[in-house]
């Protein structure tokens, strides 16, 4: 038995075949997602981005592939800086030299003042949680911090340049300064194994892993670049 195919219905069937093949090109090139809201800083829970507004305080999370914001909250606490996800909940840095532990429901849980931090040296930019040590970036130093008490128990100092987030890849902790450079951190003592230059469009600010790619907010811009 012979099909006879329409030659209407095999150019239709071909056009949505290009379709179908662009859209799956743009989402595996896709470099930048557009946000409704600044982002300072940005976490990865294992299946969606979080992120912390500074100037209205709030906790944001964000589906990467529709850029949609699925929760959109309030923080009991002032100036959020920079942020994790560990143990299912979040940690919050603040400019008065502050960890605070927050829900996913952005539920307050409890607040300490990092030893050693004054107001004037409480800039924290980056917190992330590396094979069961906790790290902070304060200006140009990344600062090992015991996990009870927070108090200061090992320090990698770095030239003196800006440097805007810290993130841990699975094996090294990714320093990012504002000119758009990733520098990759040995965790036990401290020396650059690599640097990496990235492409951007602005002053990059904050930085998380997602297991594939570094996701990187664009400072008072509502946009997050990817950079693989």
């Amino acid at each position: 038995m012979k099909i006879i195919l329409n030659k209407n219905v095999i150019i239709i069937f071909m056009i949505i075949l290009l379709l179908s093949l662009v859209a799956c090109n743009n989402n595996h090139s896709k470099k930048v997602i557009f946000t409704d809201i600044v982002l300072d800083d940005i976490a990865w829970d294992g299946e969606h981005l979080w992120g912390v507004n500074m100037e209205k305080s709030r906790l944001v999370k964000l589906d990467i592939n529709t850029s949609e914001i699925l929760f959109n909250t309030e923080l009991p606490i002032k100036c959020p800086q920079s942020i994790c996800y560990s143990d299912d909940y979040f940690w919050i840095t603040t400019c008065l030299g502050e960890i605070v532990k927050v829900s996913e429901l952005g539920e307050y849980l409890e607040t300490t003042k990092i030893p050693g931090l004054s107001i004037g040296s409480a800039d924290i930019k980056g917190i992330v949680f590396a094979k069961g040590k906790l790290f902070i970036l304060n200006g140009y130093n990344i600062l090992e911090l015991d996990r009870d008490t927070y108090e200061i128990i090992n320090k990698f100092e770095f030239p003196r340049r800006i440097y805007s987030g810290l993130s841990f890849n699975g094996e090294e902790l990714v320093l990012l300064n504002s000119i758009g450079k990733l520098m990759f951190i040995n965790l036990e003592y401290g020396y650059v194994s690599v640097e990496k230059k990235i492409e951007k469009s602005g002053i990059p600010i904050g930085i998380t892993w997602d297991g594939e790619k570094f996701l990187i907010p664009i400072y008072s811009k509502k946009r997050i670049i990817i950079v693989k």
